[in-house]
């Protein structure tokens, strides 16, 4: 065996590095509640070290319900990795900032991974939650009762984030700047009611292309088409949970121009059996007879029967299809054309009890409110 010599393992000096170190240890820290979570308790909790690999350290292979779970630490890649049994995987950057932005994007990635659904109820369920523990606190009342709610606590922390991870900023290793953070798929983290982007807040009106001048006629009706990577969220709450959710398959119809709203029309299809909140069970219950009744109803529709000006944007008034009944719905959003491209934001309020979505249990509107938050966001392409 070679011996390591003082080039092989260098001195490190913590007045150097001391950011980095805590940066990575609050890091672990959110990576290591997951594995906690969902591996089954050993003795002296010998389930939940890290290993270390050549590029890093691991959580090695952590059971998710039918799948398997595995997050490394690449230190060489400045990477954080997820991968799945199923040969799914994300990755995030591991780079400097605050470990609230990376317990946000740890999140996004579990729920791209249909992970954290997983996590939720292998904790939420009595199960699941008496096989974590070991067996002599499961034949204490009063240890099971401690238990449960530490695992609850550590939930909560992790899914809410601790306000100790809030505001932390890591300087990089001075000897290599860190990257940029890796994009991460398109999830909803934050309730869905956005703010407007300043973009879109800044220039409500359509801009006029280069070419126009005051005197220029106005714009006549065209037909627009959306371009990829639009999103289609929901937002709403259970039982004090938030849950944020997208439709991934949905169309539309789009005839619009600013300048002649009297002939503008908007119409939406949205396939409802592409719900996703990140949770397969939940996403399930949405389908079946008690909320969409897919089955029986598997598209809602929205078609506007009139566009007006309302302030620094706009309102389609129109009528929404779901579940077999029609309601009138008001959609408010804003927009900025630039030539023939243009940008698009919105909200909107669904009474859900008005369409029967959500029935015997689940009408109880303290449990889930009435009105369930719909957002969206999306460029389209004059053709």
């Amino acid at each position: 065996m070679n011996e390591m010599t003082q080039q092989d393992w260098p001195e490190l000096d913590w007045n150097h590095w001391r950011d980095t170190a805590i940066g990575l240890q609050l890091r672990c820290q959110i990576v290591g509640k997951v594995r906690l979570a969902l591996t089954p308790w050993l003795n002296h909790s010998w389930h939940v070290p890290f290993y270390l690999t050549a590029r890093g350290w691991t959580t090695s292979a952590i059971p998710c319900g039918s799948r398997i779970l595995q997050i490394d630490f690449d230190l060489i890649g400045d990477a954080v990795t997820f991968a799945t049994s199923d040969g799914a995987t994300r990755s995030i950057a591991l780079a400097a900032g605050t470990i609230a932005d990376f317990h946000r994007a740890v999140v996004a990635a579990l729920e791209a991974l249909d992970v954290a659904g997983a996590l939720r109820h292998h904790l939420l369920r009595d199960d699941l939650i008496a096989r974590m523990m070991p067996k002599a606190v499961g034949r204490r009342p009063a240890l099971s009762v401690a238990v449960v709610v530490a695992l609850a606590a550590c939930v909560a922390a992790f899914f809410t984030g601790s306000w100790r991870y809030r505001g932390h900023a890591e300087t990089p290793l001075p000897s290599q700047p860190l990257p940029s953070p890796v994009s991460t798929p398109d999830v909803p983290l934050a309730p869905a009611s956005p703010t407007p982007t300043p973009e879109a807040s800044a220039s409500p009106t359509p801009s006029p292309s280069p070419s126009a001048t005051p005197t220029s006629a106005a714009v006549p009706v065209r037909s627009w088409k959306l371009a990829p990577g639009g999103t289609l969220g929901f937002h709403t709450v259970y039982s004090g949970e938030a849950i944020n959710g997208r439709f991934t398959r949905w169309t539309a119809d789009i005839q619009f121009s600013p300048d002649d709203l009297a002939h503008s029309k908007i119409a939406v299809d949205i396939d409802l059996a592409s719900v996703s909140s990140g949770d397969s069970e939940r996403d399930d219950t949405l389908k079946g007879d008690d909320f969409f009744g897919v089955g029986a109803h598997p598209k809602a529709h929205f078609a506007a029967t009139r566009i007006r000006k309302q302030g620094n944007g706009y309102v389609a008034d129109g009528t929404l299809d779901l579940a077999g009944a029609s309601k009138a719905v008001p959609v408010s959003f804003t927009l900025k054309i630039d030539g023939n491209h243009a940008q698009a934001s919105g909200t909107a309020t669904v009474k859900r009890l008005s369409f029967g979505v959500g029935k015997g249990q689940w009408s109880d509107a303290s449990t889930i409110p009435d009105g369930i938050a719909v957002s969206f966001r999306f460029a389209a392409d004059a053709k």
